[in-house]
């Protein structure tokens, strides 16, 4: 999904939503949901809210979707700490064994320990 926003003056203001995939029955009525709060002139911290709440049930649904109980919440989304609580928080309801960035960043930070880490154990394994 692409959110394409065309500037210009207060009443020539457009935006443009595409979906790569094609419309998906489950997560485009939601997105749509929050433009028209964003037209309607609700508070933003409101429309932040709704947004990541819807996120976060978005992920679960991916989650019982792939019907996996074990699941691993990674990458840099998830330095958002009201957006990670959040998550856990329903994937623990919804019955899910769930692994998260506790001590390591999920951002490029914990790539690059991962990196290091390879590149120590390939350095071992050549000695």
């Amino acid at each position: 999904m692409k959110i394409l926003y065309k500037k210009g003056n207060s009443q020539d203001k457009r935006l443009f939503l595409t979906f790569d995939d094609g419309p998906n029955a489950y997560v485009t009525p939601r997105i749509l949901d929050l433009l028209d709060d964003l037209k309607s002139g609700v508070p933003v911290a409101r429309i932040s809210a709704k947004f990541h709440n819807t996120m976060s049930e978005i992920i679960v649904a991916i989650a019982q979707l792939a019907n996996e109980k074990k699941v691993a919440l990674s990458g840099g989304c998830f330095q958002n700490k009201y957006l990670t609580e959040r998550t856990i928080v329903h994937l623990i309801k919804a019955g899910f064994q769930l692994y998260w960035h506790q001590r390591i960043p999920p951002n490029d930070g914990g790539i690059s320990l991962g990196q290091a880490v390879a590149v120590i154990d390939l350095k071992n394994r050549a000695r």
